[in-house]
C-alpha cells in the first residue's frame, strides 16, 4: 500500500493498530509538556523513535517483536519549521536529526518559498505604482482678535530651541516686530548641526537668521546698542517671558530670576529713560558677563556701575556749562528729551496710585495706599469694571509700539483719555509738588 507524503514526518500505518498501546502521548499534562519543548529537541527525540521503530519492524519479520509497540512522533506544527526552512545556518545545524522524509518535505517547502517570492517580486515590478495618499490639513479653530486685551507674544518652536541648547539669542532680536518676522519666517532659514550633542540635532543658523533681517524691511533693528529705549522696553519684556518658557520652573529658575533683577535695575533707576544712552553699553557688558560667566545679580556691582553712569552725565554737563549751552545733549533715541520734562523726570512716579519716588511695579497698598482707579494684577493694569488691559507703557512715556488700540490706551488715575504721567489738568488726580 502506498503512502502520500503530506507532511513534515513519515506516515506509519502500524500507529493505526488497534492492539498497540500509547508510549509517549500518554495523557493532556505530558501532551502539555512535549508542546513547549523546542524544536531542536523534539527532533532530536523524533530522530531516535524513528531509529527504535525501524529496529522493531526488522525483528518483527523475524518474528521477534511485535510491530504494533512502535512509538509515535511528538507533533511538530509546520509553522516551527519556518526557522528551519528560511535560516540556512539553523537548518545546517539540526539537519542530523532530521529523516531522508522530513528532509524531502523541507526541500520541496524550500522550492515552493523560492517561487513564490520570485512570483510576488515579478508582480510587484509589473504593478502600476501606488498614489500616494492625500492628505489634508487640520481644520483648526480660528482665534478671535480683541483689541482690548495685550497682544499675545508667541515663541516659534525652531526660536525656542536655541535657547534649550544654550545658544544665547541677542536681545535685538526679542522686540515685537522681530519676533513676528522670525515666526513667520522660521522656515527659511538655514539649518546647523550640533556636532558635540548626541543625535546632532539641527537648529536655527544664527548668522543666517541676522544676515536675513538685516536684508530684510520687515524686520527691525538687530544690531547692538541701536535699539531705542521704548525697543528696549519691549524686547526685555519678551526676552523674561523666553527665558521663563525654557525652564520646568518657570519664573523661579535662575536665569528668569537673574534677568528680571538686571533690567529692573537699569528700568527702575533715577533718570533712568534720560540717562539711557549713557548706560545701555553698560547693560550690554553686565549681561554679556554673565551669559559667558555664569555670574550671580550682585547688587553692589551694579550700583558701582550706575556710578559710572552718573560720573559720564557730570563729564557732558560740565562740558554744556563750559561751551554756555542750556540744551542737553540730544541723542538718535531721544533719550534727552527738550520738550517733554516730564520724561526726563528725575523722580519715578506710580501711574496707580500717582505718588513718587517708586514705580508701579513694587507698588503696595498698605504702603502706598489704595489704586486711584486701575487694579493689577501682576505687571498687567486692567479696567476696574471690564477687566480690560490698559498699556502702561502709554501711560508711562506718552508713546507706544505695541499697535494697541484707544481703549487700551487711557488714563490708569481716572480712566480719562490722556497718559498718567502726563499730569493733564483734566486728570483727578494731581501731580506731586516734588515732580
Amino acid at each position: 500500500m502506498m503512502f502520500i507524503r503530506n507532511g513534515p514526518l513519515p506516515n506509519d500505518p502500524s500507529i493505526e493498530a488497534p492492539e498497540r498501546v500509547r508510549k509517549t502521548h500518554k495523557d493532556p499534562e505530558t501532551n502539555h509538556r512535549l508542546a513547549k519543548l523546542p524544536i531542536d529537541s523534539k527532533l532530536k527525540m523524533n530522530y531516535e523513535k524513528q531509529l527504535r521503530n525501524a529496529t522493531r519492524r526488522e525483528r518483527a519479520i523475524e518474528g521477534a517483536d511485535n510491530v504494533s509497540d512502535v512509538s509515535s512522533y511528538i507533533s511538530i506544527p509546520e509553522e516551527e519549521y519556518e526557522k528551519i526552512i528560511k535560516d540556512q545556518p539553523y537548518f545546517d545545524r539540526v539537519k542530523v536529526w532530521l529523516s531522508a522524509h522530513t528532509l524531502s518535505w523541507l526541500t520541496d517547502k524550500r522550492k515552493q518559498l523560492r517561487t513564490r517570492t520570485r512570483d510576488s517580486d515579478d508582480t510587484l515590478n509589473n504593478a502600476a505604482p501606488a498614489q500616494p495618499l492625500k492628505r489634508f490639513r487640520a481644520n483648526n479653530e480660528l482665534n478671535e482678535v480683541d483689541p482690548t486685551i495685550r497682544p499675545f507674544i508667541s515663541f516659534d518652536q525652531a526660536f525656542l530651541d536655541l535657547g534649550l541648547h544654550g545658544y544665547n539669542v541677542p536681545l535685538a532680536l526679542f522686540t515685537n516686530k522681530n519676533i513676528d518676522f522670525l515666526n513667520n519666517n522660521s522656515i527659511s532659514f538655514r539649518r546647523t548641526k550640533i556636532s558635540h550633542i548626541a543625535g546632532k540635532p539641527q537648529i536655527l543658523d544664527l548668522a543666517d537668521v541676522m544676515k536675513k533681517m538685516r536684508d530684510s524691511r520687515d524686520a527691525g533693528t538687530v544690531r547692538k546698542l541701536e535699539l531705542e529705549h521704548f525697543e528696549w522696553i519691549e524686547a526685555t519684556e519678551n526676552f523674561y517671558a523666553y527665558q521663563v518658557s525654557l525652564y520646568a520652573e518657570g519664573t523661579d529658575a535662575h536665569e528668569p530670576t537673574f534677568y528680571r533683577k538686571h533690567f529692573g535695575f537699569f528700568e527702575n533707576q533715577v533718570d533712568s529713560v534720560k540717562l539711557y544712552d549713557l548706560w545701555k553699553d553698560i547693560e550690554l557688558e553686565m549681561r554679556q558677563k554673565h551669559q559667558n560667566k555664569r555670574t550671580n545679580f550682585d547688587l553692589f556691582d551694579y550700583r558701582t556701575e550706575w556710578g559710572r553712569v552718573k560720573s559720564r552725565f557730570d563729564a557732558i554737563d560740565t562740558r554744556n556749562q563750559k561751551s554756555h549751552t542750556d540744551s542737553p545733549p540730544v541723542s538718535s533715541s531721544n533719550s534727552f528729551p527738550t520738550g517733554n520734562k516730564d520724561k526726563g523726570s528725575r523722580i519715578p512716579c506710580c501711574i496707580i496710585c500717582g505718588g513718587a519716588g517708586h514705580t508701579y511695579l513694587v507698588h503696595d497698598d498698605n504702603t502706598h495706599g489704595p489704586p486711584k482707579w486701575a487694579t493689577r494684577e501682576g505687571a498687567d493694569l486692567l479696567h476696574p469694571r471690564t477687566r480690560a488691559w490698559i498699556c502702561s507703557y502709554w501711560n508711562i512715556f506718552s508713546t507706544c509700539s505695541k499697535k494697541c488700540t484707544a481703549a487700551n490706551h487711557i488714563c490708569t488715575l481716572c480712566g480719562g483719555p490722556h497718559p498718567a504721567l502726563k499730569w493733564d489738568p483734566s486728570c483727578r488726580v494731581p501731580r506731586p509738588a516734588n515732580v
